[in-house]
């Protein structure tokens, strides 16, 4: 039997254990909202195990798209369960590309909440999101990309499956060989035989090939890099006897029976809510003014700055070293802010979160008007 069935028989038992293992409590109406809405509750309640928003989210994007729900739930699989639970993240791939398997289970909407439920209440682990960000994001690293980006094609596979050098290190060959880092225009060609071409080369390192496998899976459901980092970080695992933490989220409170941080940048609520909160704010104002790098705008610069203060926190968190120092690296960035100034731009915002979430109240007022 090849490797891909073997996966997907694994894949199919896990995904028919999960919807025969959850029981329905009553049934659950549809969230009424536009798919950007339902996606943003759908990702944030997953990742803080409310699966009393996530279902209806869940169901809301469902009926928008039924492709659309399913790819998003791919991403969330690697972006948000990653290698704290190899097992749901492939029976949600699995999920997503058998349609017949689906029905068979009871249909889209049943192993829909089975499975969004499911991964409210996994462990979770953002490290693939954070290694990918911190990747591209931190200059520190420039001088390395500069250096990998002068190597031959077949230089840069040969880095990027050096499990000895340190673990940024080994992504940035990764991606600077699979697709360039800065992400370039040229390297696009050739990018699915490159990542294959690195899978393949795992395989003849003895990696565990179900886990290549379902790297190479998860690239083409997702349509998302993150999966070719999945055996670079699991490999680098010591132990699987890991324990789990909550994070400590910031005050939340209702807006038009939604919770305030399903409003964020990416909404038309969030970005209107940031505009007004920097016009009433002295003390952002002020800071950004003179701390600026005007890199990006200062609605972009206070919406990265809430995003991690407030939406990539997690409910049963993976505790193991490499993923804690990964986001403790990312956390320290602060994109367009400059070096040093990012406690302070933090504390400024954590003392005025009761204006934000008043400016998100008042900018859903206006929007449902």
């Amino acid at each position: 039997m090849h490797t891909r069935q073997i996966l997907q028989s694994y894949c199919s038992r896990h995904l028919g254990e999960i919807v025969s293992g959850f029981k329905f409590a009553h049934e659950l109406e549809p969230l009424k909202a536009d798919i950007y809405i339902g996606i943003s509750l759908l990702q944030k309640s997953i990742r803080r195990g409310q699966h009393k928003y996530a279902i209806p989210a869940a169901l809301c994007v469902l009926q928008h798209s039924q492709s659309a729900f399913w790819r998003r739930l791919c991403i969330i699989s690697f972006e948000d369960i990653g290698i704290a639970n190899i097992n749901l993240v492939g029976a949600v791939l699995f999920a997503a590309v058998r349609q017949k398997f689906r029905h068979d289970l009871g249909g889209d909407e049943a192993v829909a909440i089975a499975v969004v439920s499911a991964m409210c209440f996994s462990r979770k682990d953002r490290s693939l999101d954070d290694l990918f960000e911190f990747a591209q994001m931190a200059k520190g690293l420039d001088p390395l990309k500069r250096h990998l980006a002068a190597m031959t094609l077949r230089e840069r596979l040969e880095c990027s499956t050096n499990f000895e050098q340190p673990l940024i290190a080994q992504a940035l060959a990764v991606l600077s060989y699979s697709i360039g880092l800065p992400i370039s225009p040229h390297m696009r060609q050739g990018r699915l035989k490159r990542t294959n071409a690195f899978l393949d080369a795992l395989i003849r390192l003895r990696l565990d090939p179900l886990l290549v496998e379902l790297s190479r899976y998860g690239l083409a459901q997702s349509r998302t890099i993150l999966p070719v980092l999945l055996p670079v970080l699991f490999n680098r695992q010591a132990s699987t006897e890991n324990t789990a933490q909550t994070d400590i989220f910031m005050p939340s409170i209702q807006i038009n029976e939604l919770p305030c941080w399903v409003y964020n940048a990416n909404t038309r609520i969030g970005l209107l809510a940031i505009r007004n909160y920097i016009k009433q704010s002295r003390q952002m104002s002020e800071f950004l003014k003179a701390f600026s790098t005007r890199e990006l705008s200062k609605q972009k610069v206070v919406g990265n700055l809430t995003f991690r203060m407030e939406s990539t926190q997690l409910k049963n968190r993976l505790v193991w070293d490499i993923g804690m120092k990964t986001r403790q690296s990312v956390d320290a960035l602060g994109p367009g802010i400059q070096a040093g100034k990012l406690e302070f731009a933090k504390q400024i915002l954590t003392e005025e979160f009761g204006l934000l979430n008043q400016c998100r109240t008042d900018a859903a007022q206006l929007y449902i008007r």
